[in-house]
């Protein structure tokens, strides 16, 4: 007598791991939640670049008024010293006004998207142990510098490496300036961080 024995059991079958609908919309709620935070953020922090840029736009446009009431009153060929003085200050203001203007909207960095890339390329390079407490231009808008804190220097490389992978900071490069203990919160350093753009624009 033949036993037949059957080796393809249930159990030896390739079984097909399908996430079920529950954790389908628990992966989908997450990359939502995510997303939402990440532009909360981004429209957090462009709020006070905004509102300074609101407000200088508005003083400029009335130092603008004032200048155009101010030369229409004086006549053209009686204009005395003290109101000649005052329209040229106010055009001194008005052109100062205008550079603040750009600086903040980014135009002086070349850039026609203003800061919104800087500081989206920033928020997406979170790093955990690692936070920004000030960030700033200098120099006209030539060089952008980032003050922070992180719980070891070792994150401090790492997360320069990771800015470098965000298309607006590519081939500009950060200069360490400083790296020091902090003298109010123990187990936390503090660092200081530039970019070599204006060594560039020396050239």
């Amino acid at each position: 007598m033949n036993q037949q024995i059957n080796l393809y059991q249930p159990m030896f079958r390739r079984q097909e791991k399908v996430f079920s609908a529950v954790t389908m919309v628990q992966i989908v709620g997450v990359i939502l939640l995510v997303l939402t935070a990440f532009y909360a953020y981004s429209w957090w922090s462009l709020q006070p670049f905004e509102q300074e840029l609101a407000k200088v736009k508005q003083e400029q446009n009335r130092l603008q008024k004032e200048l155009v009431r101010l030369e229409a009153q004086a006549p053209d060929q009686s204009k005395s010293q003290l109101l000649e003085d005052e329209i040229e200050r106010l055009n001194r203001e008005v052109e100062q006004k205008q550079r603040v203007a750009e600086l903040i909207s980014g135009k002086s960095l070349g850039n026609r998207d203003g800061f919104a890339p800087l500081l989206e390329g920033l928020a997406r390079q979170h790093m955990s142990g690692l936070w920004l407490t000030h960030v700033s231009l200098e120099h006209g808008g030539k060089r952008l510098s980032l003050s922070g804190k992180a719980i070891s220097s070792e994150l401090i490389p790492q997360y320069i490496q990771q800015l470098s992978r965000e298309k607006v900071f590519a081939g500009l490069g950060f200069n360490v300036l400083e790296i020091k203990r902090s003298d109010s919160e123990p187990g936390v350093v503090e660092f200081d961080l530039a970019t070599r753009i204006n060594e560039q624009s020396k050239g």
